[in-house]
C-alpha cells in the first residue's frame, strides 16, 4: 500500500509505515540482504491477543496443498500457502505465528485469517483472494497513540 508518511527513527530504526506493513531501515545491517526489513507487526498482534489461533485444524500435510514449518509447529495450505509463496514467502512475511482462525478483518466481516511474523492474512470468499491486514495503519495509530504529548501553555 502506500507510504502514510515520512520516515521517523524509532530508538536505532528508522521506520516508515505503509498502509499494510511498516519498513524498518537496520543499518547495522548494511551490506547486506537484511538492511531494509518488514517490521515484526503479525507476531506483535499476536502477542496483544493472546490468542492461540487454534480454531482450524491443521491441513494435511501429506498434500502438495499443505505446508508444515517445523520451526513455529504451524502449519499453512490452501489460498494461503499459495500467496505466500507467490509473494515473498518467508522473507516478506516470515513464519506462521497462528493456525488459521475466524476474526473480524479490516472490512468488519468474519473471515478466515492467519497470522504471520510481519502480516496477517484474510480469506475472501467471495472472489477467492487473499489479502493483507492494514497492520500498518494499526501500527502507526499505536505509535502516534503512545507518543508523549507537549504540555498546554497557559497564557
Amino acid at each position: 500500500g502506500p507510504p502514510l508518511g515520512p520516515p521517523a527513527v524509532v530508538g536505532a530504526l528508522t521506520r516508515q509505515h505503509f498502509e499494510r506493513a511498516a519498513l524498518e531501515l537496520h543499518t547495522d545491517l548494511a551490506d547486506t540482504p537484511y538492511l531494509v526489513q518488514p517490521a515484526l507487526l503479525g507476531s506483535r498482534r499476536q502477542q496483544e491477543a493472546g490468542y492461540k489461533g487454534l480454531d482450524a485444524p491443521p491441513c494435511d500435510v501429506s498434500l502438495p496443498s499443505c505446508r508444515l514449518f517445523p520451526e513455529t509447529g504451524l502449519t499453512v495450505g490452501g489460498a494461503f500457502l499459495s500467496f505466500w509463496e507467490r509473494e515473498g514467502g518467508l522473507a516478506v512475511f516470515g513464519y506462521p505465528v497462528s493456525a488459521e482462525f475466524q476474526a473480524v478483518a479490516a472490512d468488519g466481516q468474519v473471515r478466515t485469517v492467519q497470522r504471520f511474523e510481519r502480516a496477517v492474512f484474510a480469506y475472501y470468499p467471495e472472489d477467492s483472494s487473499v489479502r493483507l491486514e492494514p497492520l500498518g495503519w494499526a501500527d502507526l495509530l499505536r505509535t502516534r497513540a503512545q507518543a508523549p504529548t507537549l504540555p498546554h501553555q497557559v497564557r
